[in-house]
């Protein structure tokens, strides 16, 4: 997902909040919980949008370099087989890695 598809996702949210949330009715809404669903919409979309691993130089005697996801600083062994982070589902870029 780019990051102008995200953008078109979240903006059809924002133009038809009132209808999951208020029936049909702006003035029903629930804005508190709007707003708690708009944030939690913006991280899912923002973990579609692949981020570049972290290596961390540190290899804590393992066979395999060890690396650190750029969203939540998890980290786990291995290349190009791990499309998403373990621990927090942020999708991955392998074409770049970023060297801490």
């Amino acid at each position: 997902m780019t990051e102008q598809e995200a953008s078109r996702i979240r903006s059809a949210y924002c133009n038809g909040f009132q209808y999951p949330f208020g029936g049909g009715f702006v003035e029903k809404c629930d804005m508190d919980e709007v707003n708690r669903t708009a944030e939690l919409l913006d991280e899912a979309i923002k973990k579609q949008i692949p981020q570049h691993p972290i290596l961390v130089n540190n290899h804590q005697n393992r066979p395999s370099p060890c690396y650190e996801c750029p969203t939540c600083h998890g980290s786990f062994t291995g290349t190009e087989n791990v499309a998403y982070c373990y621990h927090c589902g942020q999708a991955l870029n392998w074409d770049k890695i970023l060297i801490q």
